[in-house]
């Protein structure tokens, strides 16, 4: 059984309105054995419909549709066309102070966001558009140059 404190969850999921079932599926990330609870949609209990933006594992996103093995891994089986950035703030100050102005430097892009943690330093940003993504990677820009945040794609190939 893995630990509570190893288990990532998501407490505003995006698509919380189509879900109907929660899982768990193993991450690839230190500590080994983590786990994310994601959000998703089934009506058969084989595949699986993210409606939550994953913020650990790499290549997938919102509305992609998976299969979970029972040892928690899981495989892609289509695609939804959506992509995944994920932003890291290192700088805690400017999370603190400034997260308003993030927020709404993000807001205006059209992007939707969940955060995971209660200093809300980890942000997973769900990619619809070439648009959006032209959009958020020039308004992070400035803020990764300066060291404020990181950013990277979970998830770069919408198909």
């Amino acid at each position: 059984m893995t630990e509570e404190t190893q288990i990532v969850t998501h407490s505003e999921p995006i698509g919380r309105e189509r879900t109907n079932y929660i899982q768990r599926i193993h991450v690839d990330v230190p500590p080994q054995g983590r786990c994310e609870q994601i959000w998703t949609r089934t009506e058969d209990q084989e595949i699986f419909e993210l409606c939550c933006i994953p913020f650990f594992p790499y290549n997938v996103s919102y509305r992609d549709r998976i299969r979970i093995a029972a040892d928690g891994t899981f495989q892609v089986v289509e695609k939804s066309g959506h992509r995944t950035i994920r932003v890291v703030i290192h700088d805690a100050k400017y999370a603190h102070e400034r997260h308003a102005e993030l927020h709404d430097l993000i807001a205006r892009t059209g992007m939707r966001w969940e955060m995971y943690g209660l200093a809300s330093t980890y942000w997973a940003l769900d990619i619809e558009t070439d648009d959006h993504a032209d959009a958020v990677i020039a308004a992070l820009t400035p803020l990764s140059e300066a060291r404020t945040l990181g950013w990277e794609w979970g998830d770069p190939q919408p198909n």
